[in-house]
C-alpha cells in the first residue's frame, strides 16, 4: 500500500514538473509590448524615421523609386511629406497614369525594416498618412481636377503579386479654373491603417522586411502644381522587436522533462 502511494505522489510530482517545465517554454522568449518602430514626422523635411531608435532593429530612411522619366525636383520631400509632381513645369507627365504603369515606372516611396542580433521583428500597425496638393499657379491657368490612387506592397515576394495591404485609397482635389485664384491648397492628408496582427507573414520576421507605397494619378490632363503624397506626416509603423532563445535554454528545458520521464520509468 505504502508503495503504491509512494509511485502515485511520483507520478503527481512528475506529472507536475513536466506541467510547469511546458509553461516555462513561452517566457523562454522576451515579449514586449507594440511601441513605434518607425515614425516619418518630415522635422526640417528629413526623410529619416523620428522614432526613439528600439534596440536590434535598423529603419532605413525613406528612399524614392526609380519614377522613370522624372526630372530633377519633380519628387521629393518637404515638412509635410514625401511627394511626387504630375508633371515637369512644361508640362510633360511622368506620374503614372495607370496602376500597371506605376508598377513599371517605379512610382513608389520606399522604406524597410531589419531585425539584428538574432532578433525577431513583429508588427501590429501601419498607419499611412496619404493624400495630395494643388501648387501655386498663375491666375490665368487652368487646372484640371485629379485624383491620386493609392496602394502598398510588401517584399515578402519582391512586390509582385503579393496580397495588396489596403483597398484602393484615393485622395481627391477639384479643377482651378482659368481666372481664379491661383494661390496653393494645403496638403490634405487622409489617414489609413493596415493592421497586421491576422497577417502571418508579418509576425516573427528574422529577415529584412520593405514596403513600398505606390501613387498613381487619375486627370484629363496632368499638370506640375498637382501633387500627391506617397508618405505624409505622421506615418507611422508599430510592432515588436523580440529575442530568440539561445539553445542553452531549450536544451535545460528539455533535460527537465527527459529527466522527470526517467524517474517515472524507473517506478
Amino acid at each position: 500500500m505504502k508503495s503504491y502511494l509512494r509511485t502515485s505522489l511520483l507520478r503527481r510530482t512528475v506529472a507536475s514538473l513536466l506541467i510547469a517545465t511546458a509553461s516555462l517554454a513561452p517566457l523562454t522568449i522576451a515579449h514586449a509590448q507594440s511601441q513605434t518602430l518607425a515614425l516619418f514626422d518630415f522635422a526640417g523635411s528629413s526623410t529619416s524615421s523620428s522614432a526613439t531608435p528600439v534596440d536590434n532593429l535598423d529603419v532605413s530612411s525613406l528612399a524614392p523609386g526609380d519614377f522613370t522619366g522624372a526630372d530633377d525636383g519633380r519628387y521629393g520631400s518637404n515638412t509635410n511629406g514625401y511627394f511626387s509632381r504630375a508633371a515637369n513645369s512644361t508640362g510633360v507627365g511622368f506620374l503614372a497614369t495607370s496602376k500597371d504603369d506605376a508598377l513599371t515606372l517605379g512610382d513608389y516611396v520606399e522604406f524597410s525594416l531589419t531585425p539584428t542580433n538574432s532578433d525577431v521583428l513583429s508588427l501590429d500597425k501601419l498607419t499611412l498618412k496619404l493624400g495630395n496638393q494643388r501648387g501655386s499657379v498663375s491666375t490665368e491657368t487652368a487646372v484640371a481636377a485629379f485624383t491620386v490612387h493609392f496602394f502598398v506592397r510588401a517584399s515578402f515576394d519582391d512586390f509582385q503579386s503579393y496580397q495588396e495591404l489596403i483597398a484602393d485609397t484615393t485622395s481627391s482635389r477639384s479643377a482651378k479654373a482659368a481666372g481664379a485664384s491661383g494661390s496653393g491648397t494645403s496638403v490634405s492628408l487622409s489617414t489609413v491603417t493596415i493592421d497586421f496582427a491576422s497577417l502571418a507573414d508579418f509576425q516573427n520576421i528574422d529577415t529584412s522586411v520593405a514596403f513600398r507605397i505606390y501613387a498613381f494619378i487619375e486627370t484629363t490632363e496632368r499638370h506640375s502644381s498637382q501633387m500627391a503624397y506617397f508618405v505624409g506626416k505622421g506615418t507611422e509603423l508599430t510592432g515588436t522587436v523580440t529575442a530568440v532563445p539561445e539553445p542553452a535554454t531549450w536544451v535545460i528545458l528539455a533535460g527537465i522533462a527527459g529527466l522527470a520521464v526517467a524517474c517515472l520509468r524507473r517506478r
